[in-house]
């Protein structure tokens, strides 16, 4: 009898690891996937739709809020939020809410650098990450020295794993995973956009 409960014990003791530990797995099987070029390995950690409807709000902020408050001379920018806003917005989540732009998020760099080696390399290139690695090693743009980042992960409750990538200027984008038993998907992007506006 004992024997059984300290077999039980550390069968609990295990699954407690395992269940504690089970986001550091999903980072290092993201890495993987991205070292080993499968981009169909990286979206399955990846809900594209609760990703997007996180960013919408703060792209929406970042090109039309300053304008809302127009009076009674709004700007073209207020016009384009009311009429074309989410539209736009949309299509452009589309194209951003990619494998290759989210770890290129992740490797620390900002959005706009993300979408221009997007728009540099996926005419040339049949292999979505394999474009991103060589441009990683050669374009200036995309370079961002490990030196100028800090990386911070935690659990922010039992259900929800936040990875913080900061910059030495201030940025603090946070990729938020999911649980879901013992898988976890990304779900929410917050691009920090308030805070580089303060800085």
């Amino acid at each position: 009898m004992k024997k059984l409960i300290v077999t039980l014990s550390v069968v609990v003791v295990l699954f407690i690891a395992a269940w504690l530990a089970s986001p550091y797995w999903t980072l290092y099987q993201l890495k993987q996937a991205y070292e080993n070029n499968q981009p169909e390995r990286i979206s399955a950690y990846i809900d594209y739709e609760a990703v997007k409807e996180s960013l919408k709000p703060q792209m929406n902020a970042q090109w039309f809020a300053a304008d809302l408050n127009q009076g009674q001379h709004p700007s073209w920018k207020y016009l384009v939020a009311q009429y074309l806003g989410e539209p736009i917005t949309d299509a452009v989540l589309d194209r951003v809410v990619t494998p290759k732009t989210l770890i290129l998020l992740l490797q620390g760099k900002q959005l706009a650098q993300s979408l221009s080696i997007h728009h540099k390399t996926e005419e040339n290139s049949s292999n979505i990450i394999e474009a991103n690695m060589s441009h990683t090693a050669s374009d200036p743009v995309s370079t961002a020295s490990s030196s100028e980042l800090q990386y911070h992960a935690g659990y922010r409750d039992l259900n929800h794993f936040v990875v913080h990538v900061v910059h030495l200027q201030g940025a603090d984008t946070q990729f938020i995973f999911t649980r879901d038993g013992l898988h976890w998907k990304m779900t929410d992007i917050d691009l920090g956009l308030g805070t580089q506006q303060a800085s």
